[in-house]
């Protein structure tokens, strides 16, 4: 169908397929939402797009090395994240759930990334770079993936403004440097993961039950305020730097 060639068309079934998938099965269990959102994703990408397999998903060695290395980088960059707040403000960590809640919250964060990679690196970024070019659809899509942001709980104006400039650059960066979904899923579930080991405010919603209860005092320039680290100058300074090493190889290829 000739409809289906239309890139608004495309953006709205690829967002539903997957934001529906992981409505349904977040009912049954948060596990099956990760294998829900991907086969929901691969049927559009075959079914509308009349692509297969999804090369965005391709499982080769270099899937694995993304996935992994993603997930230090993410490690790092939130660890190093919390130190710089931790010298300029007051921070006090004191430990709760100790390791037994890093499963779950290994879980939550492995699920939010996924579904929110396919949807706005998989479809939206994607479609939109196809369409209007890369840097244009990288400039959207952050803007998008921020914005929506708005909706969180304790959201503010600032914080939806780091989360695009942050985090809508550096994974959306990620992707168009590896062509691959493999690195920003590694990127976003390690910083979420993480961020809910420290038992921090999570983009506005509130600190989960992690490894640590950590209590930030000071001004939200440094701690991010409600919002969370996210929200603070280092997380906009160390996610831009890292997406400077994405971005330069991207502006070469």
């Amino acid at each position: 169908m000739r409809i289906l060639s239309n890139v608004g068309v495309r953006l709205g079934l690829g967002a539903a397929s997957v934001a529906g998938a992981a409505i349904l099965a977040s009912l049954v269990s948060d596990a099956l939402a990760i294998a829900a959102c991907v086969a929901a994703y691969c049927g559009y990408v075959r079914l509308v797009e009349k692509r297969w397999p999804p090369a965005e998903l391709a499982l080769t060695r270099a899937a694995a090395r993304e996935l992994a290395g993603g997930f230090a980088l993410g490690v790092v960059l939130f660890c190093a994240t919390m130190l710089w707040i931790a010298l300029v403000a007051d921070a006090r960590f004191a430990v709760e759930g100790g390791a037994l809640a890093l499963p779950r919250l290994l879980l939550l964060a492995a699920v939010a990334a996924t579904v929110e990679e396919l949807l706005f690196r998989g479809v939206l970024l994607r479609l939109l770079a196809g369409w209007l070019g890369r840097w244009w659809a990288l400039a959207i899509s952050a803007v998008v993936f921020g914005g929506l942001h708005l909706l969180n709980p304790h959201a503010t104006v600032i914080g939806a403004v780091a989360i695009a400039v942050e985090a809508g650059i550096l994974l959306g960066a990620a992707f168009l440097a590896t062509g691959r979904l493999w690195l920003p899923l590694g990127l976003h579930a390690a910083w979420n993961f993480t961020e809910g080991a420290f038992g921090t405010a999570i983009s506005g919603t509130d600190a989960p039950a992690g490894y640590f209860a950590t209590h930030l005092t000071g001004s939200a320039v440094w701690t991010g305020g409600s919002f969370g680290p996210e929200a603070s100058l280092a997380a906009v300074v160390l996610c831009l730097a890292a997406a400077a090493m994405f971005l330069r190889k991207l502006s070469t290829q």
